[in-house]
C-alpha cells in the first residue's frame, strides 16, 4: 500500500508491522480520545474516485468488537474531511453481524439490512463486498449489495443479497471507496491486501 494513494480524515493510523497478512505491515486505523470516532482511509486514485458499480476485498481485524468496528465504506460524497462517514453507505462488522446502513449528509442513519457474519476478536478474515445496480426480487430497480467471506477454499455468501430501491448516490461522480474504523479508547483496526474494482 502507498499511503499517499489515501486520503485520511485523522492522524490516527499507520502501517504497521506488529499485525498482517502479507509482509511487512498493514493498515492501522484507531481513536487515540475516549469518544467514538470514525478514523477512515479512502482510496484517492483516478480510477477509484467514481466508483458506482464496484466490488472491495480485505482482509481485516479487530481486538474489540465494541471500540474497534471495521467498515467498509463506498459511494461516499466526499465534502466535508471532518465527517467522511455521513452521504455513504458502510459495512459495519459488529460481533456475529455485519450491517448495511447508509448515512445521509445530515448524519441520519437508515438500516438496509444485517448479514449473519461472525467474525472473531483477534482473528484475520478476509471478506468481500460488491454493489451493483439491478432489480429486487419484485423487479424494482435497486441497488443490490453481497458480502461473502473467505472460508480457505471458496468465497461463502454471509447471506441473502440485500437491496435498497431509494438507489442512494446511483450515478454520482464522485463515489469514494475505503476503510475505516468506528473505535474509541485506541482500540484499533487492521486492514491489509485491500482491493478496490470497478465495474465498466
Amino acid at each position: 500500500m502507498a499511503s499517499a494513494d489515501w486520503d485520511f480524515n485523522l492522524v490516527t493510523w499507520s502501517l504497521n508491522g506488529s499485525q498482517y497478512v502479507s509482509i511487512p505491515t498493514a493498515l492501522k486505523l484507531w481513536e487515540a480520545g475516549d469518544s467514538s470516532r470514525y478514523v477512515m482511509a479512502l482510496r484517492n486514485t483516478p480510477d477509484c474516485l467514481a466508483v458506482d458499480q464496484g466490488r472491495l476485498v480485505t482482509w481485516l481485524r479487530t481486538q474489540n468488537h465494541i471500540y474497534g468496528q471495521p467498515m467498509l465504506v463506498f459511494r461516499a460524497q466526499v465534502g466535508d474531511l471532518t465527517a467522511w462517514w455521513r452521504d455513504s453507505y458502510s459495512v459495519l462488522q459488529y460481533g456475529d453481524k455485519a450491517y448495511l446502513r447508509f448515512f445521509t449528509a445530515g448524519g441520519v442513519e437508515t438500516n438496509i439490512g444485517t448479514w449473519s457474519f461472525s467474525f472473531p476478536v483477534n482473528t484475520w478474515k478476509k471478506i468481500r463486498l460488491t454493489w451493483w445496480n439491478g432489480k429486487d426480487g419484485s423487479g424494482i430497480p435497486a441497488t443490490v449489495f453481497r458480502l461473502e467471506y473467505w472460508d480457505g477454499a471458496a468465497w461463502v455468501k454471509g447471506g441473502a443479497d440485500l437491496y435498497d430501491t431509494n438507489e442512494r448516490n446511483k450515478g454520482s461522480s464522485v463515489n469514494r471507496v475505503g476503510v475505516c474504523n468506528y473505535g474509541a479508547l485506541g482500540s484499533p483496526v487492521w486492514f491489509d491486501d485491500t482491493e478496490i474494482w470497478r465495474a465498466t
